[in-house]
């Protein structure tokens, strides 16, 4: 496996963690915030909910899946638009969520920052990776 793939493998592992982390504390009294963070109001507020389902819930069924989608489109090429689409819906989240967090909440969680900013960067290495595999000669 090329070093960008298994970087992405990586930071969709990390999502993963992330979320069944932010999971667990929604649902627990355990807190995993980092200083200065407002993790409890953030989670707690009206915008955690999509549907009536914390976004945490979504989240950490959303990235097994998106890693599931990943390793097949590792093997099935046809599947990279689906994975692509995928990463480009979750980034679009991505940005959403941090918005509502700068400018509606204005606070911010660690560990959704952590999440949002993740999903960034995995559109921005799929693009890179996508783009150079396009020029690469069979």
């Amino acid at each position: 496996m090329e070093t960008i793939k298994k970087l992405l493998f990586v930071f969709i592992i990390l999502e993963i963690i992330f979320s069944i982390t932010l999971v667990y504390t929604s649902y627990s009294e355990s807190k995993v915030c980092a200083p200065g963070f407002d993790c409890a109001g953030v989670q707690n507020s009206p915008y955690a909910y999509f549907l009536g389902i914390k976004l945490s819930l979504l989240g950490a069924i959303s990235f097994p899946l998106l890693l599931i989608l990943f390793l097949l489109s590792l093997k099935y090429k046809y599947l990279q638009r689906f994975y692509l689409a995928a990463v480009i819906l979750g980034t679009v989240g991505a940005v959403y969520f941090l918005a509502i967090q700068a400018f509606i909440l204005k606070a911010f969680c660690s560990t959704c920052v952590a999440v949002d900013s993740l999903m960034i960067v995995i559109l921005i290495f799929t693009l890179y990776d996508l783009k150079k595999n396009k020029h690469k000669k069979v």
